[in-house]
């Protein structure tokens, strides 16, 4: 996370351009970790991280110290239906049990209101590349997951996904990064 590694790949110019660029007013971060977002949440009037390490908030409280901190989980965020006006995921999707349920809690709790609400997610996805594909699907790239000790699966195929829940989002803007191996989106809440 973080890193030489996440410049190498893309992650870091995504961050700014799609965390940065669209991250605004009341904020809510699913799976915020340590903070890495950090430098891309400084426009925002409020900020509200969640994650289930504990341990982790306690990272990220040392870059945004004036944020409000939640150990919850992301399946049943502890906020009202309607309440914030960006909810943002950043590989986050690939290590919950269900995502499905994760994405639509997140549709839950942002504000529906025309141009008002905004969800933004960048997290691994299933490559399109049928060589890379084939063999994420043999199980090499979920053993190079728990090598990286996050449990993470490489394999998730966000598109599809989203596909499947177009009666709660628009996908707005979409794009492959890191040699396709991973998805960003801004999403619009229905």
């Amino acid at each position: 996370d973080g890193g030489v590694a996440a410049k190498v790949l893309g992650i870091e110019d995504m961050r700014k351009r799609y965390v940065g660029e669209n991250a605004r007013g009341a904020v809510l971060e699913v799976g915020a970790g340590t903070g890495l977002n950090a430098p891309w949440l400084r426009m925002v009037s409020s900020l509200t991280l969640v994650d289930l390490s504990e341990g982790m908030l306690a990272q990220a409280k040392i870059k945004l110290p004036d944020a409000k901190y939640y150990v919850a989980d992301a399946a049943n965020l502890p906020f009202p239906d309607n309440y914030f006006d960006t909810v943002l995921e950043t590989f986050c999707l690939c290590v919950v049990d269900n995502p499905y349920t994760v994405l639509r809690e997140m549709h839950r709790v942002v504000k529906k209101q025309p141009n008002s609400g905004k969800i933004i997610i960048l997290d691994n996805s299933r490559p399109k590349n049928p060589l890379v594909s084939t063999i994420l699907d043999l199980g090499a790239a979920t053993q190079f997951g728990s090598l990286a000790n996050k449990q993470c699966r490489p394999d998730l195929d966000l598109t599809q996904i989203l596909a499947s829940m177009n009666n709660l989002f628009s996908i707005q803007q979409s794009d492959n990064f890191g040699a396709g191996f991973f998805r960003a989106y801004l999403l619009s809440p229905k």
